[in-house]
């Protein structure tokens, strides 16, 4: 079969592997679609620390199972599905609390294993999902990333009426902005490029303002999304916020950062870590659906699988000229 494999940082290629076997309790999926998420470029870049190679990339997996053993999930051969990637050992402390998405063990596709950026994956059924009421594959693929967005507002425990300070116009951002507004709570980007900006108000950002005017900004958001990765973000948000403010760190800040901690204690901050996502998959799915969260206009471009080596390239060149691009096989139709 015909996989994406990362060979070592800026080495990708389409390799000709040997088709998955489905293991005990797994499915196997014929993929239809998958996504290159910003992890896969910092795999792609070298700069992704949980990253080992080579390796398979692609952990926003949607297909139809071909083969699936008996389960009480109601998963069953034709079904189009959606792979929730986060692999968790169920003993640990965080697994034994329902924390499962930052289990000691973790081992996410893509990432510690190998992903779904290929023509065939087998994945337990436990950790699949059957897609009902999205239209086509291309957004289908965008529940993995909506699920993180909304864990990140979750970790944050963001009410209606809460002004939700959110760094970073990228796909999680914009995500951020949209479900916050379902949520009733009024979104704020920050944001340097232009058109993600514009893009932010289109889809229900209350308010979009550049990273140079945070600290200038008058209102005191009691909510903000770390969505960017950037340090000085963080450091923004800490200075931001209104006293008794929830931040939820979604973007992998690179490198240490030196935080002024009095701001912390003085302002009595929560701030919270928020990685991949925990029994947010369903909500994501019913909010597309639903039309609460249109992905449409995060989709750039959709390309087939033996495009993804230049894709891969375009983006790490250029990050600023995507939001989205989804790997589509050849045969999958809407």
């Amino acid at each position: 079969m015909l996989a994406v494999k990362l060979i070592k940082p800026f080495e990708v290629r389409v390799d000709d592997i040997p088709p998955v076997q489905p293991e005990l309790g797994e499915a196997l999926i014929k993929v239809k679609a998958a996504g290159i998420c910003g992890s896969d470029i910092a795999a792609y870049r070298g700069v992704n620390p949980l990253v080992s190679y080579p390796r398979v990339i692609g952990h926003e997996i949607v297909g139809e199972v071909l083969e699936c053993p008996e389960n009480d999930r109601g998963i069953k051969p034709g079904d189009r599905v959606i792979v929730e990637p986060y692999l968790y050992c169920g003993r640990c402390y965080p697994c034994s609390i329902g924390r499962t998405n930052c289990c000691e063990n973790l081992k996410v596709r893509g990432v510690h294993v190998d992903g779904g950026m290929s023509e065939l994956v087998s994945h337990p059924v436990k950790l699949i999902h059957k897609i009902e009421g999205i239209g086509n594959w291309e957004e289908m693929v965008m529940i993995e990333p909506l699920s993180i967005a909304l864990h990140g507002l979750h970790r944050a425990k963001v009410q209606k009426d809460d002004y939700v300070l959110v760094f970073g116009g990228g796909q999680i951002g914009q995500l951020v902005i949209q479900a916050a507004r379902a949520m009733g709570a009024r979104p704020i980007l920050v944001e340097p490029l232009e058109n993600r900006r514009k893009l932010a108000i289109e889809l229900g950002a209350e308010q979009v303002i550049k990273p140079e005017e945070v600290l200038k900004f008058d209102l005191k958001p009691s909510v903000a999304i770390e969505a960017s990765g950037a340090p000085q973000a963080l450091l923004s948000a800490i200075s931001a916020v209104s006293h008794a403010a929830r931040i939820s760190m979604i973007g992998w800040v690179k490198g240490e950062i030196p935080i002024e901690t009095a701001s912390l204690i003085r302002k009595e901050i929560d701030l919270l870590g928020s990685r991949n996502s925990a029994g947010e998959f369903m909500l994501a799915m019913e909010m597309i659906a639903d039309g609460k969260v249109n992905v449409k206009p995060l989709i750039t471009e959709v390309v087939s699988i033996d495009k993804v080596p230049d894709a891969l390239k375009r983006i790490s060149d250029e990050p600023g000229r995507f939001i989205k691009i989804i790997v589509k096989n050849h045969e999958a139709q809407t």
